[in-house]
């Protein structure tokens, strides 16, 4: 989970974007102060879209005792690492009845679509 959802890092973005515009229109702000809140309207923008996009990908769990997560999609393909039952996997493209999966823990590889469900 990020530092916020991508709908709080909308309002931080909305916030920033009024400040940044009264400051602009208030003819007193200062070039510094316009340029940190415009930095940060765009941080929280850019944030926001980082966080959007990594909770759309979809997440399966193991059913089987163990999935080897091969190297290739591909029965004799080396097996890079095993996933336990009940390890989540963030499931990426598929390939016949094989499914591209990762883990922030760097595992990466495939799997056969029938020893995972997705949630």
């Amino acid at each position: 989970m990020g530092w916020a959802t991508p709908v709080e890092w909308g309002f931080v973005g909305a916030a920033s974007w009024v400040v940044l515009w009264l400051a602009v229109a208030s003819g007193a702000g200062r070039r510094v102060v316009i340029a940190v809140v415009g930095a940060v309207t765009s941080a929280a923008v850019l944030l926001g879209a980082i966080e959007w996009q990594r909770r759309d990908q979809p997440v399966a769990v193991v059913i089987a005792d163990a999935a080897p997560v091969r190297t290739a999609p591909y029965g004799g393909a080396s097996a890079a690492a095993t996933v336990p039952a009940g390890g989540a996997l963030l499931v990426g493209r598929s390939y016949g009845p094989w499914r591209e999966v990762h883990r922030k823990d760097g595992i990466h590889g495939w799997v056969l679509g029938e020893e995972i469900a997705g949630l």
